[in-house]
């Protein structure tokens, strides 16, 4: 389930700070974060959940029956139904974590160092080096964000050149490039903005490439139909 992720002046139960906003819905209930703060709303009720003193929150998802969310140092956190008690799992990465995305069977989340997280739902976690992996075949690559979607997961990327890259995996391990062509009245095009975010779209079954400006390339399931929308 994609999280979403909102800006706004937080005057809603009881987190009240200008700041990158959090949220993501497990069955009834909704939870809401900041850096430092979480609230789940459920049953008209408000709980403050827990957070380990120390920990910033840097992106949360809905798995499975539970909340995840990264946090600072290469820890994952999470809370199960009611939501109150945080765990913590600490990933051996070199980075921090700066995106999040669970799909059905495998949460994923990416470093700063272009590693790649992705945990089964009994939360055992592996670890994925992009680069060290794929640096002889792509260059070095820096991760983006990440989006998963039913049957596969991807990723967007700058290359060291400052063009735009993305990948797509089906269980996170095993990477190809999807290329970022497109085409307006039969001539092709290379698209060449800088992604800030992916998203998989599930009413379209498409992956979106969302820029600054507004534009979106998106990515549907034949590689060859790629188109954009301008903003």
């Amino acid at each position: 389930m994609r999280r979403t992720i909102i800006m706004i002046f937080i005057s809603l139960i009881g987190l009240q700070a200008r700041s990158e906003t959090f949220s993501c819905t497990v069955h009834d209930a909704v939870i809401t974060a900041t850096d430092t703060s979480l609230v789940c709303l459920m049953d008209g009720e408000e709980i403050a959940m827990d957070l380990p003193e120390g920990m910033h929150i840097r992106g949360i998802d809905a798995f499975g029956d539970r909340v995840v969310a990264i946090a600072e140092g290469g820890h994952i956190l999470h809370w199960d139904s009611p939501f109150d008690k945080a765990r913590r799992i600490r990933m051996d990465i070199r980075g921090e974590f700066i995106s999040i995305d669970a799909g059905e069977d495998i949460c994923y989340a990416i470093s700063d160092q272009s590693e790649i997280v992705s945990l089964n739902l009994a939360l055992q976690g592996k670890v994925f080096d992009f680069n060290a992996n794929y640096s002889e075949y792509y260059g070095h690559i820096s991760l983006i964000d990440i989006a998963a979607g039913p049957t596969a997961v991807f990723v967007a990327a700058v290359r060291e050149d400052g063009t735009p890259a993305a990948f797509t995996s089906s269980k996170g391990t095993v990477w190809s490039e999807r290329e970022l062509d497109y085409a307006i009245n039969g001539k092709w095009y290379m698209f060449k903005k800088i992604p800030h975010r992916i998203t998989y779209e599930e009413f379209s079954d498409n992956y979106v490439l969302h820029c600054e400006d507004g534009t979106e390339f998106h990515l549907p399931a034949c590689s060859h139909c790629n188109f954009v929308i301008e903003k």
